[in-house]
């Protein structure tokens, strides 16, 4: 076969084995919570689910094994972005301060064995949420300086090195940071990015820009893939996909919304949901499984999903 024809047959059974695949939902469970969830996710070992109140005020914590439902903290801003770290024994969190003209942040860590807390990060300003990478480093910037800390089982303690790669927004740019050194990435050229991370394989970064929509490139900003319209993606445990929603409104609030996944390789998107009367936002895969989400409705029912991809 000539090298031309045997590319063309390799593209043609890449589309075919792509168009081949299609989502099947095995079950759509709403958990049975106490009071409206909103911006759920999973503990590292899936047997939990934290969640917060629509406007990030607290966080709670929802057994899937034993049924029960505990609250954690009532701090406003804990419910934005927060952190669980590997061992799923801590959560860390921004807590927001009103009190002055500008806002003052904190970084606190929430200790769920025992309940206690530890501050990181005393109030300040321009405070950024919490990162913590796969190897258990805690990561913030405070002005745009960097602060590491070491997520240990016993204490949290102050590290010089970041080993895993993380990306930030600073000023809408993304700002990726690996070991001591910052890079500043404009993938679309004076873009404005949002809901950035880095892929579980520490090698791609799948963020969204305001004009592009979303897209993933590489640690140097080369644009890999394009998804367009697929707002707050997250990345599946292994990678391969993007689950995210389609959302829609008219200025005010949400009209609809439905949940999809899509190939982190070729963009084939396939919807988790599809209802005229449900409004689904804000998807998060489980970790230790490909085939889980969970996700908040406008009216602040929390679901789980399960389903499998068929060829």
């Amino acid at each position: 076969m000539k090298p031309l024809h045997a590319l063309l047959f390799i593209l043609f059974v890449f589309s075919t084995l792509l168009k081949a695949q299609s989502l099947s939902v095995v079950k759509m469970e709403e958990l049975p919570i106490p009071e409206q969830g909103y911006y759920p996710q999973f503990s590292p070992d899936d047997q939990k689910i934290y969640y917060s109140t629509s406007n990030y005020m607290g966080l709670w914590e929802y057994d899937l094994i034993s049924k029960s439902n505990r609250l954690l903290t009532r701090d406003p801003g804990a419910g934005y972005q927060f952190q669980i770290s590997p061992d799923g024994r801590r959560i860390v969190y921004r807590c927001d301060n009103f009190d002055q003209p500008k806002k003052r942040s904190s970084i606190m860590a929430l200790d769920l064995n025992d309940g206690s807390r530890q501050t990181i990060q005393a109030l300040e300003v321009e405070v950024s949420p919490p990162n913590i990478t796969v190897d258990g480093a805690l990561f913030y910037t405070l002005q745009n300086n960097v602060r590491v800390l070491s997520l240990t089982p016993a204490a949290l303690t102050k590290t010089p090195i970041l080993n895993d790669p993380v990306v930030k927004i600073e000023n809408q740019k993304m700002a990726l940071y690996i070991g001591n050194e910052k890079t500043l990435l404009d993938p679309v050229p004076d873009g404005s990015y949002f809901w950035q991370s880095v892929s579980p394989d520490k090698e791609k970064i799948l963020f969204t820009e305001a004009r592009k929509g979303t897209l993933i490139s590489d640690l140097h900003g080369n644009i890999l893939l394009e998804l367009g319209k697929a707002n707050y993606p997250h990345w599946s445990p292994d990678g391969a996909w993007i689950c995210f929603m389609d959302d829609y409104d008219n200025g005010q609030y949400f009209t609809a919304s439905d949940i999809y996944i899509a190939s982190a390789q070729g963009g084939k998107k396939m919807a988790l949901t599809s209802t005229a009367d449900v409004i689904e936002m804000y998807p998060r895969w489980g970790n230790t499984t490909s085939n889980k989400i969970i996700f908040h409705t406008d009216d602040g029912k929390i679901v789980m999903a399960e389903f499998r991809i068929e060829e």
